[in-house]
């Protein structure tokens, strides 16, 4: 539990409500998440979709440096990942 204790002696009402709703506001922010979902099932015919989930199983179960040659079978990413794909 968090408590912040604030003196309120000597500010006017608007300085207090405005100290109120920064509170309130870096609670909120503090508390808020955002999540990234993947699907476990691609579309049919969607190669990509299909490679990034098998590279994500492989890395999953210990296996990086497959699902990295994976992804290198990818002339885009080859390019992105550069000398991290072997040929």
């Amino acid at each position: 539990m968090l408590l912040v204790v604030i003196s309120y002696t000597g500010t006017t009402t608007k300085t207090k409500i405005l100290l109120a709703f920064v509170f309130l506001l870096s609670i909120t922010t503090a508390c808020s998440t955002q999540s990234l979902v993947m699907p476990l099932s691609c579309p049919p015919d969607n190669k990509k979709c299909q490679r990034n989930l098998d590279a994500q199983t492989l890395s999953l179960i210990g296996q990086e440096a497959a699902a990295l040659q994976l992804m290198c079978m990818d002339a885009d990413l080859t390019d992105v990942l550069g000398d991290k794909c072997t040929k």
